[in-house]
């Protein structure tokens, strides 16, 4: 899902949104259940009007990747949208504006997983 340029042979990836989740100091949690997904903040300072860009990718098969937007809502952000249990998802967490990134893995059979940046940072 993320922009890949390859130069002299080696595949790079812009790291700028996951430098600045982890100088921010963001993390947070994702809930998935009885067709509710729901995200929280855990620690850092975020923005709490703007929507959130949720991308769940399935682990083999592109065709089922999911990428929903979330609204402001009671202490988080939220979506009504079913999401299969039954496998793996690699999930990843954008401002709207693409400014920051956080990264996780909701395993199969799990409700919630925990969002922290991809270059450390984001403790809690």
């Amino acid at each position: 899902a993320d922009e890949v340029r390859r130069v002299s042979q080696i595949q790079t990836t812009d790291l700028g949104p996951d430098e600045a989740a982890a100088e921010l100091g963001l993390s947070a949690v994702l809930r998935v259940e009885d067709g509710i997904v729901e995200v929280l903040p855990a620690t850092g300072a975020f923005a709490r009007t703007q929507e959130l860009q949720l991308l769940l990718e399935h682990p083999t098969r592109q065709a089922e990747d999911m990428q929903l937007r979330l609204v402001p809502e009671g202490p988080g952000w939220r979506v009504q949208q079913a999401v299969d249990p039954d496998h793996d998802w690699v999930v990843q967490l954008r401002a709207a504006d693409g400014g920051w990134r956080l990264h996780g893995r909701l395993p199969k059979q799990q409700h919630a997983a925990r969002l922290a940046p991809l270059l450390g940072g984001g403790t809690g």
